[in-house]
């Protein structure tokens, strides 16, 4: 175990934040993890974080654990059956290790992973009534994503667990889908407004250069808007997803790194880093998918609605809809398929940057890393009074 800020006392209820599928100690999971385990530091608890024993030692500023989860198996046809196979038990062996050895008052958290791992989370017999899983997209339309859903929807009426999602149209679907009742609990980010002087204005992407997130249409949207803000700079800060076929991005890549006033930062990045780079930014590029972000929430569009920066959002998106359920002032919807719209959009978005945005603040402050830990209370009714 690594101690940092926080220590573990025998009379304080501990909240396990169980990270069973992390693959990066510099990425948002980690980030979310530590922060959320700040969090309930600062209200009087103790949170010990349980991460995969592959990953090396993290230097989380708080208790830590290696837990003997497996790595993801990669193989296809029969070795892939069998890796897949005795992952699950091995993953279900660390879970049953890991509940054994909570006190009578803890209580757990899963707050992203994949539905193989929950549903070994579910298998191993958590405590009654002291798990909550936060169940995020993973691609639930197809019919083994179905299956899986409502095979943890059925184990959580058995054990007590609560079960949430992160945004309330996934909630709604999925509690049709199960039958079983799915909370919500906003994607939270501790970014506070901060609007910088622009001497030229700075359009930025974060996040996997995939498919879904659009990374291949960023050349095509930079010519668009450099035809009416030629002055315009850019910020592309992206990483390789496992799940992705190597080299998926390269062409984009080629492109971009031909092009004038494009600066591209590739890899994970420290918090502060994060902030700074999002900070620079008059506005946040999210070319996502529809199909897939119709009720995919996401976190830069959060964070970037809270530093001050606005943000441009594919229409029939989770964005474009809370964008029109709150009246978010910065957020401006688009058909990223549009030159012309895209261009009009990248051009609004700078006499937007610097207004005041009340229904934001209103809307961020919901957003918050408190409300996390408060909204995982209620779903478990712990810390027990």
């Amino acid at each position: 175990m690594r101690c940092g800020d926080f220590r573990l006392t025998s009379s304080s209820p501990v909240l396990h934040i169980i990270c069973p599928a992390m693959t990066h100690l510099a990425g948002h999971e980690a980030v979310y993890t530590e922060k959320l385990a700040h969090t309930v530091g600062e209200n009087g608890l103790s949170a010990l974080i349980h991460y995969p024993a592959a990953l090396g030692a993290p230097s989380f500023a708080a208790p830590s654990r290696e837990t003997d989860f497996p790595a993801p198996v990669d193989a296809r046809g029969l070795a892939g059956r069998i890796g897949r196979f005795l992952a699950e038990r091995q993953r279900r062996k660390a879970f049953a290790s890991l509940y054994a050895a909570m006190g009578p008052d803890d209580a757990a958290l899963i707050h992203t992973a994949d539905f193989a791992s929950l549903l070994s989370a579910m298998a191993a017999k958590p405590p009654q009534g002291r798990l909550a899983l936060i169940c995020r997209f993973d691609h639930y339309d197809e019919p083994g994503a179905i299956e899986a859903l409502k095979r943890i929807a059925d184990q959580a009426r058995t054990s007590g667990t609560a079960l949430l999602t992160d945004s309330a149209s996934l909630s709604a679907d999925f509690s049709a889908l199960t039958g079983y009742p799915f909370r919500t609990v906003a994607p939270p980010t501790e970014f506070t407004r901060e609007v910088e002087t622009k001497d030229a204005p700075v359009f930025g992407f974060f996040g996997g250069g995939r498919p879904q997130k659009g990374f291949e249409r960023l050349p095509g949207i930079i010519e668009a808007i450099r035809g009416l803000l030629p002055e315009a700079r850019f910020l592309i800060q992206y990483y390789p997803h496992p799940d992705d076929p190597p080299g998926s991005a390269q062409d984009a890549l080629t492109r971009l790194r031909a092009m004038e006033g494009v600066e591209i930062v590739e890899g994970f990045t420290a918090p502060a880093v994060h902030e700074h780079m999002v900070r620079r930014c008059v506005a946040v590029l999210l070319p996502y998918d529809r199909k897939v972000y119709r009720r995919v929430t996401s976190g830069i569009f959060v964070e970037a609605l809270a530093s001050g920066a606005a943000a441009l959002v594919p229409q029939a998106s989770w964005m474009a809809n809370e964008t029109e359920q709150h009246g978010l002032e910065r957020a401006l919807v688009l058909d990223f398929h549009d030159p012309d719209a895209i261009a009009r959009a990248a051009v609004e978005a700078g006499t937007r940057h610097s207004r005041a945005a009340p229904n934001i603040e209103r809307w961020a402050a919901g957003h918050s890393y408190d409300a996390l830990f408060r909204a995982v209370c209620e779903a478990l009714s712990w810390p027990a009074r």
